[in-house]
């Protein structure tokens, strides 16, 4: 079963993409990684979170994993969801960390932190908009303290 981000793609590009995914995870180097971020710029990133159908894994999960700095910033860059999950529960700073890629670690999580932040504050302005549409201004009263 394929994701619905998977769906709407063309399933040659899609099948691409997953076997871009296991040749990455599976080579010693970076280069199959590099190769798989090629795969995804030749349709403009289209597929960027594509799932591997046995294991889940994203392209940010293997890139993390494998310590390939360039093609995680790039990966982020191009709208990459550092929150999901692959078939185990682990998201790319768990992968980051199970390889020991510490620093990719660090920089995926402080993502999901600037995600959080961002969310947080369009919840809060999401909250001020509605109450302003609610509130009748002639009923709200003001104390002044003085």
């Amino acid at each position: 079963m394929r994701f619905r981000v998977q769906a709407a793609l063309d399933p040659a590009h899609v099948d691409a993409i997953e076997a871009a995914i296991m040749a990455a995870f599976l080579d010693e180097g970076v280069a199959a990684v590099e190769a798989l971020v090629e795969t995804l710029a030749d349709r403009e990133f289209t597929g960027v979170d594509v799932c591997h159908p046995t294991t889940g894994a994203t392209p940010l999960m293997v890139a993390a994993a494998k310590g390939a700095e360039g093609a995680v910033a790039t990966l982020l860059a191009h709208g990459a969801d550092v929150r999901r999950r692959s078939k185990d529960g682990s998201n790319a700073r768990h992968w980051a960390e199970r390889f020991h890629q510490p620093g990719l670690a660090t920089l995926v999580e402080a993502k999901e932190v600037e995600l959080a932040q961002a969310e947080a504050q369009e919840g809060t302005q999401a909250a001020l908009a509605k109450y302003q549409l609610e509130v009748d201004p002639n009923e709200v009263r003001a104390t002044v303290p003085g």
